[in-house]
């Protein structure tokens, strides 16, 4: 996996592929999640699920995630859509990310109320303050937060009143026999 990743990031081939959500009253799509795919040697489109624990202990995670970002982001910079994108912690640590989301948040000053960020409950979060310095700023934005599949991690409601989130997604697991 790790040779596929080098490759796919040579050849450009991490991409956003766009989900539509739907409004259940009017079934019109009322914005996309940008979800991350490769495209490997074989041009297979291929999930996260397959990749992402490869990645992550190796510097080709920052790498694809932030080639992820920036193309969700100007994809979206040339519409008028409202979209989700995905972050995690390991995301937030790297200032060079940070700093890009910015720099587009910036230069499209529409962007911003038409992004929600997923923040991806995957990892705990060693830095309390960093975390809610980077959810001031995106709100700052007119950024819109969501806690993705809230109770698949390290979630707690403490954690829930400390970072002010605006939309909760409730992990399948959570609600699957209800």
């Amino acid at each position: 996996w790790l040779n596929e990743l080098k490759l796919a990031i040579i050849n450009n081939n991490i991409t956003p592929w766009l989900q539509p959500i739907y409004d259940n009253r009017t079934d019109k799509i009322v914005k996309f999640e940008a979800l991350m795919r490769l495209i490997d040697s074989n041009n297979n489109i291929i999930t996260p699920y397959n990749f992402l624990d490869f990645a992550k202990p190796t510097k080709l995670y920052e790498k694809i995630s932030s080639i992820m970002i920036m193309k969700t982001m100007n994809h979206f910079a040339k519409n008028h859509d409202h979209f989700n994108i995905n972050i995690s912690w390991e995301d937030i640590k790297v200032k060079s990310t940070i700093n890009n989301i910015k720099n587009l948040l910036d230069q499209y000053e529409d962007l911003g109320p038409r992004m929600t960020i997923e923040l991806v409950e995957s990892e705990s979060i060693e830095n309390y303050e960093r975390f809610e310095k980077f959810i001031t700023s995106m709100k700052d934005y007119g950024v819109k937060i969501a806690l993705d599949d809230f109770g698949s991690g390290y979630s707690n409601f403490v954690y829930l009143d400390k970072i002010k989130v605006d939309t909760i997604k409730i992990d399948g697991s959570l609600i699957h026999d209800m």
